[in-house]
């Protein structure tokens, strides 16, 4: 359970809807979130989840495909991927679409700390890494 402060890491994973590709780059850092990494990361406050802008039928469709069982929510509908510019929509996205948001609660308030923008920056493999990520006061 999470402690009053807790940080969110969210993986914008490029699947659109109605796509029929994904992204290479989000594909193979999605293959690093083990259940371990998971505990690992709730064991320190720390929580990671994936967003796509598919419906959740696709996504739940190509995740039972890859195996994965990590927590992944659709953003269909909303403006969220465009809100961080985290979407492969030619008519929107910005020259570096983002890969990494990095959210913190501290209590009922809920803070971005900052977004990377950068592709094949997915420096997932190693845990004590994303435990690096949040912005935590010191």
């Amino acid at each position: 359970m999470c402690s009053s402060a807790c940080a969110g890491l969210v993986c914008h994973f490029l699947l659109d809807p109605g796509s029929a590709e994904e992204c290479a780059s989000c594909s193979a850092a999605a293959e690093e979130v083990s259940d371990d990494l998971l505990t690992r990361l709730r064991r320190r406050d720390t929580s990671f989840v994936a967003v796509s802008r598919a419906p959740m039928t696709e996504i739940e469709r190509y995740k039972a495909r890859r195996g994965w069982a990590f927590p992944w929510y659709s953003s269909s509908g909303s403006d969220f991927h465009y809100d961080f510019h985290a979407t492969r929509d030619n008519s929107y996205r910005s020259e570096t679409p983002s890969h990494r948001s990095v959210f913190e609660r501290e209590g009922s308030r809920l803070f971005h700390g900052y977004s990377m923008f950068a592709l094949r920056a997915e420096t997932l493999g190693n845990w004590c890494y994303r435990l690096d990520l949040p912005v935590r006061a010191g």
